[in-house]
């Protein structure tokens, strides 16, 4: 049905009010279905549709692995198959199980890591399935300096592949998931294969779900690297994709699924990886590797200049950016659809608003307004000494009777001069100055690169920078359509990765925070309905961000250390 333009305007309005009222009666009714969840095997052979359970627990992290827990009577059907590992391993069903959720258009995919089975003292048997989300599989595949030939030939010594985040991220993957698993039938020659839809991927257990660098680049995604050296694919990728707003998601693609591109060959149980940008707005980054290239050289020469002696010139951080007075997209004129798109958010949760049902934030100052790293003189200065001095010490070679001293001089002078000068290398953030008091955290140092004025050493700056800055964080209960609906392809707002609006419920702070959806957790329950348990920002709770970036950063170090980027 649609509107018929022709008519009078008040037929036009008893159309369009017939229209989204039918609109609203097929999204309610396919958001008030049940959780549908299935038990496969581990050769993806369904075995049980759970309909029974006592209770669902389930986390999932963005670009991190979730957990999650269902509960099951004794009695169920799936309880002693879960239990018996002997009788599935017998019949050919392998040892390993998988459990689906499906609700709402998201798809929650996870691997049983643990069965515990619980019996009280009347004899009651539960079955608890400790689950494992598959984003776990990611951290299971390790990205080889040189993925094209064998272990223990490895020429380039490090990973090294720059490019739009995502691209980065996922062409590293494809390399070492060709490397496991061999080449697909019908690639052909290509210098971008995440780009070719028509590859045969049918012996893979994971795929990603093609795109091409061009059209990476032209999402606006920023650009990142990819360094590794026998790292897994999250320990090289995570941090830059969270840097660069991109969520990965994973989906199982199981008989009954429509196709997850256009003429796609793989198999059920297939792992089908993709990519979604999240939008240009920065939280507390700035931005990807161009951008923070420009913050680097600032936080560089700041380091110089203080180093012999003088002040700061350059800001290092950055402000806030504005997300008002911008026009809405096309995409939110388009009837019978809801969803955001990524730079204009619509979802916002006002400081009255019914539909947070508890909130905790967390305000986290900046602190620390000067930061020194280094230990070793900047690269070439030792050496450049030291042959000062054995030029000086030879010179008295030219006395009748002299012998060279130079080698004699150098050897007892080395201790004098040796990490003397431009050892260390530090900046004072003047604008962080003008918001903190005189009395708080003054500075620290940063043991991350012991060699100063290096590459490393500017990023170990850069990112302690970062940690220490303000840091806004909340976890919030939501009503689920109080109005906004937490779902995907087509069935919610917002999803995990998604950035909303809020104030908090009190009426002394009218400021807007803007965060994405860091984690998402689904409980429920007989007799209840799901709940859907959010948390925003940047943060957890409690967590130490200062010495979580310093632990991220020391991954990266080490690779730039290997390809002698000290």
């Amino acid at each position: 049905m649609a509107i018929n333009f022709a008519a009078s305007l008040k037929d036009q309005i008893l159309e369009g009010a017939s229209l989204i009222d039918e609109f609203e009666h097929d999204l309610d009714r396919e958001r008030n279905a049940d959780i549908l969840i299935r038990a496969y095997d581990g050769t993806f052979t369904l075995q049980h549709v759970i309909r029974c359970d006592d209770g669902i627990d389930l986390t999932e992290i963005e670009n991190d692995t979730g957990t999650g827990m269902i509960t099951l009577d004794g009695d169920h059907p799936a309880a002693p198959w879960a239990w018996k590992l002997r009788d599935r391993l017998i019949s050919g069903q392998k040892i390993d199980m998988f459990v689906l959720f499906d609700y709402v258009g998201k798809r929650y995919s996870a691997r049983v890591d643990d069965v515990v089975m619980k019996v009280d003292d009347l004899g009651v048997v539960k079955i608890e399935l400790m689950l494992e989300h598959d984003y776990a599989l990611l951290k299971a595949r390790t990205l080889w300096p040189t993925p094209t030939t064998p272990a223990g030939f490895q020429p380039i010594k490090v990973f090294l592949l720059g490019g739009p985040a995502d691209w980065a991220a996922a062409t590293a993957l494809w390399l070492n998931l060709a490397r496991a698993h061999g080449n697909p039938a019908g690639l052909g020659w290509t210098t971008d294969p995440i780009s070719v839809t028509t590859a045969d991927y049918r012996n893979w257990p994971i795929v990603i779900k093609p795109f091409s660098h061009a059209q990476a680049k032209a999402s606006g995604v920023v650009s990142g690297l990819v360094v590794s050296r026998m790292k897994s694919w999250h320990e090289a990728c995570a941090d830059m994709l969270n840097d660069a707003n991109v969520t990965t998601v994973v989906r199982r693609y199981v008989r009954g699924d429509p196709l997850p591109w256009p003429g796609a060959v793989l198999s059920y149980g297939t792992l089908v990886v993709s990519f979604v940008f999240q939008g240009a707005l920065a939280d507390e980054v700035t931005g990807g590797l161009f951008e923070g290239i420009g913050q680097l050289i600032r936080i560089f020469l700041n380091a110089v200049v203080e180093g012999i002696g003088l002040g700061s010139p350059l800001p290092v951080e950055t402000g806030e950016q504005p997300i008002t007075g911008q026009p809405p997209p096309p995409a939110y004129f388009q009837p019978g659809t809801i969803g955001q798109v990524p730079d204009h958010p619509y979802v916002f949760y006002p400081a009255n608003s019914p539909g947070i049902a508890s909130f905790e934030a967390h305000l986290r100052n900046a602190k620390y307004l000067r930061f020194t790293t280094g230990g070793h003189s900047a690269p070439g200065v030792n050496e450049l000494l030291g042959a000062i001095v054995q030029a000086i010490g030879d010179a008295f070679a030219a006395i009748p009777f002299v012998p060279p001293l130079g080698g004699v001089a150098d050897a007892l002078l080395k201790p004098f001069y040796e990490d003397v000068v431009l050892a260390f290398m530090t900046v004072y953030l003047s604008n962080r100055a003008q918001s903190v008091s005189k009395f708080g955290p003054y500075e620290t140092f940063l043991p991350g690169s012991d060699k100063a004025y290096t590459l490393t050493a500017t990023m170990v700056l850069r990112t302690a920078i970062l940690a220490a800055a303000t840091k806004f964080s909340a976890a919030i209960e939501i009503v689920d359509a109080l109005p906004w609906r937490i779902g995907a392809n087509g069935l919610g707002d917002m999803d995990l990765g998604t950035r909303i609006l809020m104030q908090a419920p009190v009426d002394w702070d009218n400021r807007i925070y803007s965060q994405r959806i860091k984690k998402l957790q689904l409980v429920a329950s007989p007799g209840s309905a799901p709940t859907w348990l959010p948390t925003v920002g940047a943060i957890e709770p409690g967590e130490d961000a200062f010495a979580k970036a310093m632990r991220h950063l020391a991954n990266l170090v080490s690779g730039l250390t290997q390809l002698g980027l000290f």
